[in-house]
């Protein structure tokens, strides 16, 4: 029997060949012999169309084969019972692969930060028409945004999965980035949202007016960038006005996040007087180690006057030279607001005019007051200029007469201005006189001294009536309320006959301290190497705040430590110490005393709590049992810094094997944790977990057989 055909083919697994196997068998002469039964046997799999086959006229004989469904080599041997020899052929059974192509697998429109590595790979899968996965192929990964392992362009090949993967390390600018996987004429764009990196720097930008008005509006912006100037959304900015009494979005302060062009705009109204100094400064919520910008004005345009007013208390006033007229003058902008702090000049047509001021300035509702009085009887027309900004556009007219000889008068002699410690009765009386209009003193007439607003008393009540002495005088002292301020208490002198009397103010200051009372939260627990912000406001007996006290802050463990000393109370008696949290953990007391006066804080120091992230990868497959394989995690805190000495320990949570290193180790001074482990089997996953008092990671070793049976009966 003799080789004709068939050998030395290559076809697909579990498929016909394309050529038959064909022997001939033949007699000694060479020539054919029919009706010879020949037997095609597949030594290691596969099947034949027809295993035995009868030959012939001429003496050939003829079968097609088909190798087994696994790829690999294959062999038949055909034999005749009646010819001394055999033919063997020889087959290769590989899945031929055509019009291979590349899709995307996994990876594409992730989010990240500039300049970090994205947190899945960029995974593309090559398959051939039938949509079986290629392995071996060649794609080219390249982009113009960032890297690509290191490069801007990289080789990876499919593997036994048909899967290519890369790493991409995004470029520096925010936004849509882009990366282009290639293989033939099929090109994959994977797309990643790039956002800004941490704020870096806060920037002010410069206003769109030049000319400012006091008391208007005006937007003020800054901006917060990265390191990579790029713009950061989202972020808070704290802006405070430091001086000039303006406020930002209605108060003091104001937050604002960052838009998407990382830019916090904010409204400032200056201050209501032009010779303010307006200091408005910004800075990032809870990062102070980023500067704090500024913006300062100094020239700025007077007001407008033109809602000013100028009344009077009466409207006829003895032409005595003692019977008076309060002027009130009320300095407001075009928009009705106040204008504080602003002198004002008192001007009278006429003679023999006297103009008392009661003011110095204008007070924070724009008020300023005076006393008119006149020696010459007329009409007098009363206006008022503000020095440097204009002339109001009110005015009052008062009409003086003649005086008449027989009416009282009631004239401030003395105590008035005077200062004293809340509670406590002031040093020197308050003194009237009652006079006549040739001023001649007259005794035994009845003078009401009333208490306003409340605070203090005369005698045992608010109201007292005095009657006057042989001088013509009469005198009450005033015990002071409870509430702290300047010039806050105010007693009024009169007689019948001069209902408008005599004013008489007091300033009172806060006693001593007495109760410092706090204004953070007690028993906080944070973590050793915060810091921690801790408020309290110091008071008298009548709660009244003392300003500028000097505070002291103590603790029961070394090392919590003040940033700032002295702690110095504000204006609202408040003040504020920052402890940096040390190393020792448990319940401490912070201490806050000013003499004899104290209170607590307790505070709990936890420590700082670790998360873990994986050095080895999360999922290793298995090829043999004898291989030892090394898993290892970082140990890292808050802020993605190693932690050395965190005990972690690693348990078998499934499966079977032996850890061949210990599984309660410390980490190093890189935060990482590591043992080994030698899996008992192939026919099952083993699960390992790391696990530390804050986290844990799970580690999955898959024995590849296992994963390759999965993924063949997969749909």
């Amino acid at each position: 029997m003799k080789y004709v055909s068939g050998d030395n083919q290559t076809g697909e697994p579990g498929q016909l060949l394309a050529d038959p196997f064909v022997v001939r068998v033949e007699n000694r002469n060479g020539q054919g012999v029919s009706q010879a039964s020949v037997v095609f046997m597949p030594q290691n799999g596969g099947r034949m169309v027809d295993t035995t086959v009868v030959t012939d006229d001429d003496g050939y004989a003829r079968s097609t084969y088909a190798p087994g469904d696994a790829e690999g080599d294959y062999t038949v041997i055909a034999s005749c019972d009646t010819a001394d020899s055999t033919v063997t052929f020889h087959v290769r059974a590989e899945v031929l692969h055509n019009n291979v192509t590349i899709i995307k697998n996994y990876g594409d429109e992730q989010t990240g930060v500039v300049g970090k590595t994205l947190d899945s790979p960029l995974v593309v899968k090559a398959v051939d028409d039938q949509g079986r996965a290629v392995p071996g192929v060649d794609v080219e990964f390249y982009t113009h945004d960032g890297t690509i392992e290191g490069d801007t362009l990289k080789i990876a090949t499919t593997d036994d999965e048909g899967k290519a993967r890369v790493v991409w390390t995004l470029g520096l600018n925010v936004g849509e980035q882009h990366l282009v996987a290639r293989h033939g004429e099929t090109e994959l764009t994977f797309t990643a949202t790039a956002q800004a990196e941490a704020p870096a720097v806060l920037r002010k930008i410069a206003p769109a007016d030049s000319v400012w008005q006091a008391g208007k509006s005006y937007t003020f912006q800054c901006a917060v960038y990265d390191k990579y100037e790029n713009p950061v959304p989202n972020v808070d900015v704290l802006y405070s006005v430091i001086s000039g009494n303006g406020q930002v979005q209605g108060d003091s302060t104001a937050t604002v996040a960052t838009d998407s062009a990382g830019v916090a705009s904010v409204l400032w109204r200056l201050g209501y007087n032009h010779t303010y100094h307006n200091v408005l400064q910004a800075e990032i919520v809870d990062m102070s180690e980023i500067a704090p910008v500024t913006f300062e004005i100094d020239s700025v345009a007077p007001p407008r006057l033109d809602k000013s007013t100028v009344t009077s208390s009466k409207d006829s006033v003895a032409a005595d030279g003692m019977d008076a007229a309060k002027i009130v003058v009320i300095l407001k902008d075009e928009q009705g607001h106040p204008l504080p702090d602003y002198a004002v000049h008192i001007s009278v047509t006429g003679d023999g005019n006297i103009v008392e001021q009661l003011s110095v300035k204008s007070d924070s509702a724009g008020v300023f007051n005076a006393l008119l009085k006149s020696v010459m009887p007329g009409e007098k027309t009363v206006s008022a200029e503000v020095p440097g900004v204009g002339k109001l556009p009110d005015t009052a007219i008062i009409l003086f007469t003649p005086p008449t000889p027989d009416k009282m008068y009631l004239v401030k002699v003395s105590g008035d201005s005077q200062t004293a410690v809340v509670g406590r009765t002031l040093p020197q009386p308050f003194v009237v006189q009652v006079i006549n209009a040739e001023t001649t003193p007259l005794p035994g007439e009845k003078v009401v001294f009333e208490v306003k607003n409340n605070l203090g008393r005369l005698g045992e009540g608010w109201r007292e009536i005095v009657a006057s002495n042989d001088s013509g005088f009469a005198e009450i002292y005033l015990t002071l309320g409870g509430r702290a301020g300047l010039w806050n208490h105010l007693v009024v002198a009169y007689i019948e006959s001069d209902s408008s009397g005599v004013e008489f103010r007091a300033t009172a200051l806060p006693d001593t301290a007495a109760i410092i009372a706090k204004t953070t939260a007690d028993s906080l627990t944070v973590m050793s190497g915060d810091t921690l912000t801790l408020g309290v406001r110091v008071g008298d007996l009548y709660d009244n705040p003392i300003s500028g006290a000097a505070l002291s802050f103590t603790s029961d463990a070394d090392d919590i430590f003040l940033t700032e000393m002295p702690v110095l109370t504000g204006a609202a008696g408040e003040a504020e110490a920052t402890l940096v949290m040390g190393e020792t953990l448990g319940a401490h007391t912070v201490h806050v005393s000013l003499g004899a006066v104290s209170t607590d804080f307790t505070i709990f120091v936890s420590p700082v709590p670790e998360y873990l992230v994986y050095v080895s990868p999360d999922t290793v497959l298995i090829d043999d049992l004898d291989r030892k394989i090394l898993l290892q995690a970082r140990c890292l805190d808050p802020q993605d810094r190693p932690m050395a000495g965190v005990s972690a320990t690693f348990r078998l949570v499934h499966g079977a094997g032996e850890f061949t290193q210990p599984t309660t180790t410390q980490s190093d001074s890189n935060g990482l944790v590591s043992t080994s482990w030698r899996p008992a089997t192939l026919q099952e996953i083993s699960v390992i977990k790391v696990v530390t008092a804050h986290d844990s990671l799970s580690f999955y070793l898959v024995p590849r057989r296992i994963l390759s049976v999965a993924q063949a009966t997969l749909p």
